[in-house]
Parts: structure tokens; sequence; C-alpha cells
């Protein structure tokens, strides 16, 4: 072991993305027809390709509506295969006609969509996805995500007592932690802010540079 933990979470993914194509070719192979309208991708934590032990398998199939019936069986035989082998699926079927703006009622989906990362399947469902849906997710609902952002970063902090000098701190979700690079990385994206990774670095407990950020987008 190397003990390199980036390392083994990008090979964990890479793993998981190898069995989760394993099945659907087995689908593809059993009805070609399936080759065509459904595109297989990674969202959230999954999308981002680091895949940590025991962390869900955020997978989305993106179906086109003229193909949700003949896929609706092999979706969940996938996805059954793959809870059999010990994972933690969470999965998301969805046409890209409901990818373009951000349910309220369910941010999280919009969010997890700005991890988008292909698998395989259909390229040219994805490439609509992509750069169509979830492009206009990103154009026309950039304050709003910003306000979900903001709306549920001060929950999460204050969950934790607004700071991460804890006896046993959440590296995740403690403010400072890795859920607030995550928010930095999304704000970066909302603005068009290429690389400057270096900006986001934290300060007695604080990321410094987000605030700013979110204050811009959700107002």
């Amino acid at each position: 072991m190397s003990g390199d933990g980036l390392r083994a979470a990008s090979a964990r993914a890479e793993l998981v993305d190898e069995l989760v194509m394993r099945f659907w070719n087995e689908e593809v192979k059993a009805n070609p027809k399936l080759g065509v309208g459904v595109a297989v991708t990674a969202i959230g934590g999954f999308g981002r390709g680091h895949l940590f032990p025991y962390s869900d398998v955020d997978l989305f199939f993106c179906v086109e509506k003229s193909a949700e019936k003949l896929a609706k069986e092999s979706i969940r035989r996938v996805s059954q295969s793959l809870w059999d082998c010990g994972l933690q699926v969470s999965l998301t079927t969805r046409p890209p006609g409901e990818c373009e703006r951000l349910d309220a009622v369910n941010p999280e989906f919009g969010l997890a969509l700005l991890d988008l990362r292909k698998i395989g399947g259909d390229e040219a469902v994805f490439a609509k996805l992509r750069d169509k849906s979830v492009a206009k997710l990103r154009s026309k609902d950039a304050k709003a995500i910003g306000a979900a952002l903001a709306e549920l970063t001060r929950e999460r902090h204050t969950k934790y007592g607004d700071t991460l000098f804890h006896l046993e701190p959440n590296i995740k979700d403690c403010p400072g932690g890795l859920r607030d690079a995550n928010v930095c990385h999304w704000l970066k994206g909302l603005r068009g802010e290429p690389g400057t990774r270096e900006r986001w670095v934290c300060r007695g407990g604080r990321i410094s540079g987000g605030g700013a950020m979110l204050s811009a987008l959700s107002a």
C-alpha cells in the first residue's frame, strides 16, 4: 500500500466505472437497441472521480423519453447487480430535458449535476445532457444554485457549531472541511473561473475566498 489516499479513491472510482459498464454492456449485448438513447454517467462524489470506501455510488442514467420503457428493466438489473456486489448505489434516471433547471424542492440533484462525468452509453445523449441541459442549468440558475449552496452550507456549519474544533472533527462536513472545498469548486465553475485553486486556502478553520462568491451568487 502506498498510503496515497487520493490515488486510492481515484482507483476505486475507475474500478466501479468498469463494473458498471460490464453490467450495462451485458444488457446492450442482450438487446442492442439499448445502445441508443441511454447515457451512463456519474454525478456527485462519484462524478468527481474520488470514490471513498463506503461512499454512495451516485449513478445517473440519462434516458431519452423514447427509450424509457425499453431501458427500465435493464437499469433495474444493473442497479441490483451493483448492490449484490456490496456497493451502496444511489440511482437516478431522468431525460435530458429534466436536467435544465434547479428543483427548489430537491436542489441536491442539481448540485450533483455540476460534477457530471461520462462513463459510457450513447455519446449523443451525453453531449446533449452536458452541452445543452447542464449548460443551461449553470447559466440560467447560477444565482439559485448559489442561494441553495449558501443555505445548505449555513445549515451544515450550524450543525457543527460553526467550528471545526471538535474532539472528533468531521473532516467532510465541518467548517473548512472537504465539503467546503467542494462548494468553492462549484462556485468557481458557476462564475466561469478556471484554475486559481491556490486561492481557496483554509485559515483558522474557514476557507478563504468563498464567502464573497456565495454572497454574490445568492444576492
